[in-house]
């Protein structure tokens, strides 16, 4: 009977000490999970402000690209506005005829025409069509610079005459060199002897370099030619380029 007992108390005192094995073991083990755990939440919670770091390093540096690309902009602007203002001051102090940007000009018709018999020549008194600008003067048979420059000059005449050959000189008359003439060009048309054919045109232009003062004037070297005296056949010109 007392050795029943015995056994049974060893056994019962063996499985306490089982139990309180087991329990020890068991907080060993939730200790070492707890670390565990505590050292994943430390990590993530490092990894959590690395990124936020980076995340703001990135903004800043993204504000200052942002801001110094405004500010270019800005002085871009600002730099258009200066210019434009600039630009309109210069334009306001430049004469009128720059500024407007219409070169001088001046087309003249034919009023009538005087010969000379004892020069064999026939001159064209012009009257103004159309013109703009202060560089000529315009004296019925001639016109005078008022301005050195470079010139475009242009002449037509239409002639109705049996004489075989016809045509104009563009004279040039220059009063610095104790008048001394040149001619800028000529122009020369053959003409039929039959009358009812005996018409033709001659027309010619050029680019010439003239100083002030000089004279311009179209001559025809026949004397009494028959010269058509319409607007639209005869006619010259003078344009400061």
């Amino acid at each position: 009977m007392n050795g029943a007992a015995l056994y049974l108390g060893t056994v019962a005192l063996l499985g306490v000490v089982i139990c309180l094995a087991a329990l020890i073991w068991q907080a060993s083990l939730v200790q070492q999970l707890q670390r565990e755990l505590k050292g994943l939440k430390t990590e993530l919670q490092s990894r959590d402000a690395t990124q936020q770091h980076r995340q703001h390093t990135e903004g800043a540096r993204q504000q200052t690209k942002d801001g110094k690309h405004n500010g270019f902009c800005h002085q871009h602007e600002d730099n258009n506005w200066t210019t434009r203002i600039l630009r309109g001051r210069r334009q306001a102090a430049l004469p009128k005829h720059r500024g407007s940007r219409k070169p001088p000009i001046l087309h003249l018709i034919p009023a009538a025409y005087s010969t000379n018999e004892m020069l064999d020549l026939t001159e064209v008194i012009w009257k103004k069509s159309a013109g703009q600008g202060q560089c000529f003067e315009h004296h019925g048979k001639s016109v005078v610079m008022k301005e050195n420059g470079f010139y475009f000059i242009y002449s037509q005449v239409l002639f109705h005459d049996i004489t075989f050959t016809m045509g104009q000189l563009m004279m040039r008359t220059i009063p610095s060199k104790e008048n001394k003439t040149q001619i800028l060009f000529k122009c020369v048309q053959s003409m039929s002897a039959w009358e009812a054919y005996s018409h033709n045109s001659c027309y010619s232009a050029g680019v010439y370099e003239l100083q002030k003062e000089d004279v311009i004037q179209l001559l025809i070297p026949r004397f009494n030619a028959t010269v058509d005296m319409s607007s639209h056949a005869t006619f010259m010109g003078i344009m400061k380029l």
